[in-house]
């Protein structure tokens, strides 16, 4: 009322003009607020979500895909050490560029001419150092197969690279190490240290790790198929137990930075696995199946003793059970590989999947939901192989500890020597 009696036309209305006058001003006023009200309540209401992927829909279309990336691994195997260390040498480029990309900042590069170029060459200084060596050896014997031309003088470069492989690492090494320092710039000095760390850092988990396979896959493909299967079978009974018995017993996460990793599904894939590990072992080792277990160049090799059947003796304590509960035999007929397969199984069950909570943390922390959108319903390759990396160091260290201690290794495996 006060600002309509301050009004200029209060003064000039009638009396009965004057209060149709206030009373509409009065309306007015009060048909505003309801929709200020209106308007906060639709800015606070929150947003229609968009309808999600149907859970059937994803399962199939998941295991189609996982069927497809099986079949094709017992493909690779079936093709042979050399096409295994290819594809491995592949997967490794692939997975390198999804994990440094994650950190890419566009618009600080742009003023960075040829920086990525940079981190490709200390990709291909880490390439150098671990498969140089073989590649030198055959390269000019595998070129000759193709050409009638004189390769002398591609020889002895060859030849020089070989003897010389230490200096020529250490002097790529410097090199880089020399062009980084040069490209540093005052504005993007942090942002090019992060880099740096986050390349090297990389090149371990990814090449510093994947190489050991490539040396046990001469050794013998059974070291392919079974610890990196393990990893698979686990991987797949994570899923489907989560999925089935997820936050029914136990109702909190397993990894805090992957709410849809359950106990369930943990502990599920553990005793699956573990099964799994113990039946199959003996179908890898049985007649027929000399390509899987034997060197690439001995196709008919005499079985190492993992490989052969033996009888254990059941220790006491088992038969300190009730014999009513459980009938105990005094002895038992097992491959050794069945009991090596058990420890395998532990490590992709307890120790491998931290591997993908690493990446998981990645992923987290530079808020992408995959590292790529290579395999529909899984991925890009890192997305898919996370939890391999420590299964190829470990298996490493495995073999050459308990299996094949003070047995030399086949040629091919030695690609550091």
């Amino acid at each position: 009322q006060e600002v309509d009696r301050k009004s200029p036309q209060a003064y000039f209305f009638r009396p009965s003009d004057r209060q149709r006058f206030m009373s509409e001003a009065r309306q007015r006023k009060g048909n505003k607020a309801p929709q200020k009200v209106q308007e906060v309540d639709r800015k606070s209401s929150p947003k229609p979500e968009a309808p999600q992927e149907s859970l059937i829909r994803k399962m199939i279309v998941r295991s189609v895909v996982g069927w497809i990336m099986m079949g094709s691994f017992w493909a690779l195997l079936k093709a042979g050490p050399d096409s295994v260390a290819v594809f491995l040498v592949f997967a490794q480029l692939v997975t390198w560029k999804e994990v440094v990309s994650l950190s890419y900042k566009v618009t600080k590069e742009i003023k960075l001419w040829g920086f990525r170029s940079l981190n490709w060459f200390w990709m291909f200084v880490a390439f150098f150092w671990f498969y140089s060596k073989p590649i030198l050896k055959n390269l000019p014997e595998f070129v000759g197969k193709f050409t009638n031309q004189d390769l002398t003088h591609f020889s002895g470069v060859c030849k020089f690279l070989y003897e010389y492989n230490d200096a020529v690492t250490v002097s790529l090494y410097t090199i880089a190490l020399m062009l980084f320092v040069w490209s540093l710039h005052t504005e993007t000095l942090k942002y090019q240290i992060n880099q740096l760390a986050w390349t090297v850092v990389s090149l371990f988990l990814v090449v510093g790790q994947t190489q050991f396979a490539i040396r046990y896959a001469y050794q013998g493909l059974l070291w392919i198929l079974l610890p990196h299967g393990l990893i698979i079978v686990n991987d797949i009974m994570a899923y489907f137990c989560g999925v089935a018995l997820g936050r029914r017993i136990i109702n909190r996460p397993l990894f805090v930075l992957s709410p849809k990793k359950t106990w369930e599904g943990f502990i599920g894939a553990l005793i699956c696995t573990l099964i799994f590990a113990f039946w199959v072992s003996p179908y890898l080792v049985g007649p027929g199946t000399e390509w899987l277990y034997c060197p690439h160049e001995q196709p008919a090799c005499e079985p190492n003793e993992a490989f052969v059947k033996t009888t254990y003796v059941v220790p006491q304590f088992v038969h300190d059970i009730p014999q009513q509960y459980v009938k105990v035999p005094q002895t038992v007929e097992l491959y050794p590989l069945q009991l090596h397969a058990i420890i395998l199984a532990l490590f992709a069950s307890l120790v491998a999947p931290f591997g993908g909570f690493l990446a998981s943390a990645i992923k987290r922390a530079y808020e992408a939901k995959d590292y790529a959108a290579i395999f529909p319903g899984h991925g890009g390759f890192m997305d898919r192989v996370d939890c391999q990396f420590m299964m190829c160091t470990f298996t490493y260290v495995y073999l050459k500890t308990f299996i094949y201690r003070g047995t030399p290794w086949a040629s091919g495996s030695d690609i550091m020597a």
